[in-house]
């Protein structure tokens, strides 16, 4: 099969490369191959392909975007082999095409799309969608769990034989709308069997889905980074490729692994961008302290410190902690070969007490693709982010309360209700004028202006948020050793104006065979990242004060004026401080870098047991500092924070370990296995 796919080849961007360390040493290798990682629907691909099969094709739609297909791997099997030529087409003109008329369908949920046989291909579709729409409609709902009761989010809920469906939410509920006519509904999730169920007669259908048994034959990676057949387990764990962390297209690692597991609730943080997440295996097991689960990065456990992870109203109380983000989100997701989330005590024995809330296991990738020569990756992606669920605000009222609202724009002698964030105020009335916050000052006096809503005030605050990110790996090996060297350099700017984040690592590893017993092994990750305003989350933040703020103010005025006076004070027109303010004159500035590394040696004693002895370290070092400027309109409020503040806070954290193991398999019998650590 010959095949000739044009696709995107983006141009080396100089500065950001030069900024990454030990870049010139590929640069001096070969010639590199670029290939563009696009993540759409509308991905279009020039195909010249001769003898063809429909399976080529969605490979390569597959590797240029972020699309997964889903099919039976036998449902092509009748499709003849074909000639394609075609220019700019996307992978739904390409369905459309070559694939629907000979008797298939297929849906698209989110990035996956499912490939199948159509099932209403001798009737008129339309018809029948129109008998069905003109019958009475049932809602059904329910929740879908695992065998362990725990909830499945993401679960495909879709009526049997057509294409109306829906997902489970994250605590695993679901509804959907059936017909009398066709009460059956199809339960489907990866890593788990197939379900079909009757809702006839039924308005609360609950599912346990079972886990399907072929998966239990896969290798997976356990504690201590010992490989094991998944169906010798005493324990619980899933598995995660990293292909699917890496086609999420999110850059905080731990968000990417939303949905991806049962019984793993991923929760983020309330400041956005770069901000923390909190992650929980199978619920809280800690009513007062930490119920995070041990992240361990290539057999070395991670520091992981905690940040915003305090309740609701300890933030409130604290008046704005500051999320400087978590280290284990900077990982980058380009590096992960694997993650395994392991449940349990037996799961945890190896690390003792500080993994009683679970383990995640992550293996960044070895190279191992190539055993001979050198290969050169490089994408570059570019992200978007915008809000998506805001708050559904009243605009019937305004500032004030009961009914009462006067403004004198002046602080020391503020009017009725003047500083107050109720909108209990007077009924919104575009004939009733009253002078605001933004009426024209005409001898001294403000000019009254109509009281009315502005419906778009709080997205008119933020911005679209862009982050830029550049990756580059090389793979090299030979007969008796390979290993794997990459960069990354990434810059975001937030969705909330001047906060932004930039984000460096480095990922090593090299395995060698020194002779037919003895082997060798390397590992090193190293993460930096660096941010000039991060901004406060929950209690006193920036998000929670605009939130607040009546509707009768302007966002898009107060954005065109000087957040400062020529006195040095701010403007302010309620008690808390201008958002552009706290965005302009304060900053809370960081930089924190982690390190892990590992370097080990084994021994093979007999072709079924084996003795390692590995050294480890795990360093991270951070430094933030807060600066609050000086309000000159309020030094004399008695507030000690109107007076400014500055602060610098350095941690560090140094862990080592030594470990040495003797780990073995051997198959006893036919039906009898031994396996120890």
């Amino acid at each position: 099969m010959k095949k000739n796919c044009s696709g995107s080849i983006l141009n080396r961007n100089r500065n950001l490369l030069l900024k990454m360390k030990f870049i010139l040493i590929f640069l001096l290798i070969g010639i590199t191959q670029l290939n563009a990682s696009i993540y759409s629907q509308t991905t279009k691909l020039s195909l010249n392909l001769t003898h063809a099969s429909v399976e080529d094709v969605l490979d390569e739609y597959s590797s240029k975007s972020d699309l997964n297909f889903i099919h039976r791997s036998d449902l092509f099997n009748d499709f003849p082999e074909f000639n394609i030529e075609e220019r700019d087409i996307t992978v739904i003109e390409f369905l459309d095409k070559y694939v629907v008329p000979r008797g298939y369908w297929y849906e698209i949920e989110n990035k996956a799309v499912v490939i199948k046989k159509a099932a209403l291909r001798s009737f008129d579709v339309k018809e029948v969608v129109r008998s069905d729409s003109e019958q009475q409609k049932e809602v059904i709902r329910g929740k879908v769990t695992d065998e362990e009761g725990l909830p499945l989010p993401g679960v495909s809920v879709v009526v049997k034989g057509t294409l109306h469906g829906t997902s489970t939410d994250e605590n695993g509920n679901y509804t959907i709308e059936v017909t009398p006519s066709n009460p059956i509904l199809v339960f489907s999730f990866i890593g788990f069997s197939k379900q079909e169920v009757n809702s006839e007669s039924n308005t609360i259908v609950n599912v346990t889905l079972i886990e399907e048994v072929t998966s239990l034959n896969e290798v997976v990676t356990t504690a201590k980074f010992i490989t094991r057949e998944k169906k010798s387990l005493g324990y619980a764990m899933q598995s995660i490729k990293g292909i699917d962390v890496a086609l999420s297209a999110e850059p905080n690692l731990v968000q990417s692994l939303a949905g991806k597991t049962a019984g793993l609730f991923i929760t983020g943080g309330t400041s956005g961008m770069g901000g923390a997440s909190n992650i929980i295996i199978r619920g809280n097991t800690n009513l007062s302290g930490n119920n995070l689960p041990l992240f361990v990065i290539d057999g070395v456990p991670f520091f992981n410190d905690e940040v915003d992870r305090q309740s609701f109203w300890d933030a409130w109380r604290s008046r704005g902690q500051i999320d400087w983000g978590d280290p284990i989100s900077k990982v980058n997701p380009e590096d992960i070969a694997e993650i395994s989330v392991l449940k349990g005590a037996g799961a945890t024995a190896l690390y003792g007490s500080r993994a009683a809330n679970g383990v995640i296991l992550i293996k960044t990738k070895r190279g191992d693709g190539i055993r001979k020569g050198i290969g050169i990756d490089y994408t570059y992606g570019m992200t978007f982010s915008n809000p998506v669920n805001l708050p559904d605000y009243q605009l019937e009222y305004g500032a004030g309360s009961n009914g009462v609202y006067q403004y004198r724009g002046d602080l020391n002698n503020p009017g009725t209700h003047e500083l107050t964030e109720l909108s209990w105020g007077p009924k919104f009335d575009p004939e009733l004028f009253t002078p605001q916050f933004r009426s024209p000052v005409i001898n001294g006096q403000r000019v009254p202006i109509p009281w009315q809503a502005h419906e778009d005030n709080i997205l008119d605050f933020w911005r679209t948020g862009i982050m830029k990110e550049h990756n580059i790996a090389m793979t090299f090996g030979n007969e008796k050793s390979y290993g794997r060297l990459s960069l990354r350099h990434a810059d975001e700017a937030g969705m909330i104006p001047e906060t932004d984040e930039e984000r460096n690592s480095v990922n090593a590893t090299f395995l060698s065979s020194l002779t037919d017993r003895w082997k060798t092994e390397v590992m090193v990750n190293y993460n930096e990242s660096s941010s000039d305003n991060r901004i406060s989350g929950w209690g006193d933040g920036i998000i929670q004060n605009i939130m607040k703020m009546p509707s009768n103010y302007d966002m898009r005025y107060i954005n065109s004026i000087d957040h400062k006076k020529p006195d040095g004070s701010q403007v302010r027109w309620m008690k808390w401080d201008n958002p552009y303010w706290s965005l302009n004159e304060n900053f809370n500035r960081y930089k924190r870098y982690n390190l892990t590394a590992n370097i080990g040696l084994r021994y093979s004693i007999t072709d079924w047991m084996e003795a390692k002895i590995s050294v480890s370290k795990n360093l991270s070092n951070g430094e933030y500092a807060r600066f609050t400027e000086i309000d000159a309109g309020l030094t004399n409020s008695g507030d000690f924070r109107n007076n400014g503040e500055y602060r610098v806070n350095t941690n560090t954290h140094n862990e080592n370990h030594i470990d040495f193991m003797l780990f073995g398999e051997k198959k006893l019998s036919e039906t009898l296995n031994l396996s120890f650590t």
